[in-house]
């Protein structure tokens, strides 16, 4: 197994492995998951490639992995048919649950399943938390890829050539808690809130329960208002810690069970972690608003101790910024950096620490820079997930704070003339297709020069003698669609009277400056002494 490094074009590491593998490795957070074709699963440290533990199915493993339930846990699908739910924290099996036949393709984690297709034909979901086969779907047909997961739906190809859709009879029934790890202190209460997700419709009340905490960690627990819900619903699970209960980790489960049915259940881990308050590490997010259009955010910890890694995830909105770059401020081969911006929303980190660098009291850690996509106030937020030197999480402060981003808007002016091929973008000389002219009293501009200086797309759609222009300015119709000779044109989806209609000049779309000048978005004049058309816009 090797680690190779774009940036630098060379390994970062190689290690041989015990036995061969018949699929690649899987990163989760700090780790890598490795399956040999024998049945043995490992987990290797990112950094170091130190074992943190190994399991062995028993059981020959030709399909790939994979994490689920917010990474708690990795599956595991064999070529003789086997299901195996591994924790991530410590490599034990949970369960491990017989399939209706080989499993040769990946599997995936959907909500609280875990989902894998068999060679002869089946479906199966598997509940996360036990193994309990909750959906078996049976196509009579050999299936040959791996599922894929979109908008509520299973997809799969099969051997006699066909792409299958499989919706899920419960629909999007699920079970969150906010937050999923929470930090307490002796005299100390919390609350977790618990919202459940459900099909439209879903009238059904659901009775709640929790299991994990032994009876010596000296913590009350309740769901308040009640330890009944129903969809719309919301409630808490609240506990509240003894001066005398000692510092200790406890990962426990909520479970909403339906009183009409036993089959419709779901559940979500939490993890609590009691700890006093002079050992919680402190996260913190400084920003910088300098650079035009961009925001530099910084994130980093105080108050550390004896820490392995430093992780988490910023979050933010996608309508507001937009994540482009990010950057390590520790550097040196003891730092292990990685990022993750897949998930809209969210920009995942992890920094592994070096034994001999994991003492420091204070340190900025990252850098992510954003685009600012408009002027808003917004809330950003840190979520840290940080281990200690022993692998166990590191209690650590959440962080959210207000920023006002601005989005400054540039200035520019687009000039033709009548009868003129020339015509100047922000002063500068542009050859024209075709000049501007006049016919039957309207002004007549070509379409794709404007829309381009604009800084807009126009597509030409020649089955249909159209044109689609798609608008980047923030004003104006966001996208028209009209037709040669065609006095209708489509405006955001709405059909809109277009006189005089779109014409083609030597291959070129033309339409009345009128049209431009109440669709588009942008400010237009026209000096009849000069016959000059200026348009103003910002972008």
């Amino acid at each position: 197994m090797v680690a190779y490094n774009p940036s630098t074009k060379d390994f970062d590491w190689q290690m041989k492995l015990d036995s061969p593998t018949a699929v690649g490795p899987l990163p989760v957070g700090e780790s890598i998951i490795v399956c040999s074709k024998s049945g043995q699963v490992s987990a290797y440290a990112l950094s170091d490639r130190k074992k943190f533990w190994s399991y062995d199915t028993k059981h020959p493993i030709v399909a790939a992995p994979c994490r689920y339930y917010n990474a708690t846990y990795v599956g595991i699908g064999t070529e003789d048919g086997q299901v195996f739910c591994i924790r991530l924290g410590d490599g034990n099996a949970i369960w491990d649950q017989k399939a209706a036949g080989p499993i040769k393709q990946a599997v995936i984690g959907i909500n609280q399943n875990l989902v894998a297709v068999t060679e002869n034909g089946h479906i199966q979901a598997f509940f996360a938390f036990d193994g309990t086969v909750i959906a078996d779907v049976d196509l009579k047909d050999n299936i040959t890829t791996p599922p894929s997961y979109s908008s509520g739906s299973i997809f799969v190809g099969t051997k006699s050539g066909r792409v299958i859709c499989v919706r899920p009879k419960q629909g999007s029934l699920s079970l969150r808690l906010d937050p999923s790890i929470v930090f307490i202190s002796p005299t100390e209460s919390k609350s977790v809130k618990i919202r459940l997700g459900s099909i439209e419709g879903d009238s059904n009340v659901y009775y709640l329960s929790n299991s994990g905490f032994p009876c010596r960690c000296k913590l009350a627990r309740n769901f308040m208002p009640s330890s009944t819900m129903k969809a719309t619903d919301e409630r808490t699970l609240d506990l509240k810690a003894d001066p005398s209960a000692e510092p200790a980790t406890y990962e426990y489960l909520v479970t909403a069970m339906s009183q009409s049915s036993s089959e419709a259940r779901v559940s979500a881990t939490g993890i609590c972690i009691v700890v006093k308050p002079e050992d919680i590490m402190k996260s913190y997010m400084r920003f910088d608003t300098s650079k035009k259009n961009q925001l530099v955010v910084t994130v980093g910890y105080e108050n550390q101790k004896f820490m392995k890694s430093f992780a988490g995830k910023i979050i933010y909105d996608p309508a507001i910024l937009r994540p482009v770059e990010t950057k390590s401020l520790l550097e040196g081969p003891e730092y292990a950096p990685f990022f993750d911006l897949t998930t809209k929303g969210e920009v995942g980190a992890y920094m592994g620490f070096s034994p001999s660098k994991a003492k420091e009291a204070k340190a900025d850690v990252f850098q992510v820079t954003f685009d600012v996509v408009k002027s808003a106030k917004t809330n950003l937020k840190f979520n840290p997930i940080s281990r200690t030197m022993s692998s166990y999480i590191l209690p650590t402060t959440d962080t959210a704070v207000d920023v006002e981003v601005v989005r400054k808007m540039t200035e520019h002016v687009v000039k033709l003339q009548i009868g003129n091929v020339i015509a100047t973008v922000d002063g500068k000389q542009e050859k024209l297709a075709i000049a501007p002219y006049i016919k039957s009293g309207r002004t007549m501009v070509p379409l794709r020069f404007v829309g381009t200086a604009l800084g807009s797309k126009v597509d030409w759609i020649a089955e249909e003698k159209a044109v689609l222009y798609t608008n980047s300015l923030p004003t104006g119709a966001r996208t028209i669609k009209l037709w040669i000779g065609k006095k209708v044109a489509l405006v955001d989806g709405k059909e809109v009277a277009i006189d005089p209609p779109p014409e083609l000049v030597k291959g070129n779309t033309c339409v009345g400056l009128s049209f431009v000048s109440t669709n588009f978005g942008a400010k237009i004049a026209y000096d009849s002494k000069t016959k000059t058309v200026t348009i103003n816009f910002e972008n």
